[in-house]
């Protein structure tokens, strides 16, 4: 059986000011539900630095419609939320997260079935203009896609879902 997968890719971007440090990974975490309209699981920033930037990904399984994320009881903004088949891609951001073991909230407003969200954060981001630049994909079987950032020390960032194929960055 083949399955329909999404890639978004999305760029951060650091701050302009020099004497700022550079973009750095914090931490990651993931949440799962076999079946479900909601998602609760624990994400710890643990920098305390300054221009901390947290992403959510999240896909639903029987186009499960509007995705909706918060950490700290705080709202994620949504980058994109793409409905692809059976499902759903969503891609959120919240800038400057609090620190420490917070819950993050996902919940769908369609029909219960598999739901799944992958929690990632950075340091060093701007906290403004958030994305730099993104732009979605998707296919079958092999996908080529390319987005160009607009400031220069920004990282692309890839955010896909792609059961029983393996994902590999391309060296351009």
């Amino acid at each position: 059986m083949k399955y329909l997968f999404t890639i978004l890719f999305f760029s951060l971007l650091i701050f302009a000011n020099q004497s700022e440090a550079a973009i750095a990974f914090d931490a990651t975490s993931t949440g799962t539900a076999a079946s479900g309209t909601s998602i609760t699981f624990s994400h710890t920033i643990t920098s305390t630095t300054t221009n901390r930037i947290l992403f959510v990904h999240s896909v639903g399984d029987s186009a499960s419609g509007a995705i909706t994320c918060t950490y700290n009881t705080v709202a994620m903004t949504e980058i994109a939320n793409k409905p692809e088949g059976p499902q759903t891609f969503d891609l959120n951001y919240l800038a400057d997260p609090a620190t420490g073991a917070n819950n993050v909230v996902c919940s769908r407003s369609g029909t219960a079935g598999e739901f799944l969200a992958n929690a990632a954060s950075y340091t060093g981001a701007s906290q403004t203009g958030i994305p730099d630049a993104f732009t979605t994909a998707s296919g079958t079987t092999s996908l080529t896609t390319s987005t160009t950032t607009i400031a220069d020390n920004s990282w692309v960032i890839l955010a896909g879902r792609a059961p029983g194929y393996d994902l590999v960055a391309g060296a351009n």
